[in-house]
């Protein structure tokens, strides 16, 4: 696929993902929930240019035929799962409120992430196979 394009759908998801959260958060939490407008937000940005990132440099081992690829895949779930954990830390030591809802909204993220990058990641190893 395309690098735009792969962007540019993984941006429609992030798009709806947000307020999807954020209503789910309100119908449960009620005004609670309106705090965690902007943090969403945030996150949603976030994690958008690490996969970006992510999928560009990827894109880049593969045409360069690197032999770390298999490992790049590993290290970059981690290195996501590390952000994210730190990004939580931050927020809890901050003292900011809501630190559960936002913790959710960020394990949320995180997951929407691994599977749309394992997909993606896939399909390359396929096709690059196939070829």
């Amino acid at each position: 696929m395309h690098f735009l394009k792969v962007i540019g759908l993984y941006g429609l998801i992030l798009c709806f993902l947000g307020p999807i959260l954020f209503l789910l958060e309100v119908h449960l939490k009620g005004p609670q929930a309106q705090q965690q407008l902007a943090p969403i937000t945030l996150v949603g940005i976030l994690f958008f240019v690490l996969t970006a990132l992510e999928i560009s440099a990827g894109a880049w081992l593969h045409k360069t035929n690197s032999k770390a690829i298999t490992g790049y895949y590993l290290i970059m779930k981690v290195v996501r799962l590390l952000v994210i954990a730190m990004i939580i830390i931050i927020y809890g030591l901050l003292g900011c409120q809501n630190v559960l809802l936002f913790a959710i909204n960020v394990i949320v993220f995180f997951f929407v992430t691994l599977i749309y990058t394992s997909a993606y990641f896939m399909m390359v190893e396929y096709h690059r196979k196939k070829d």
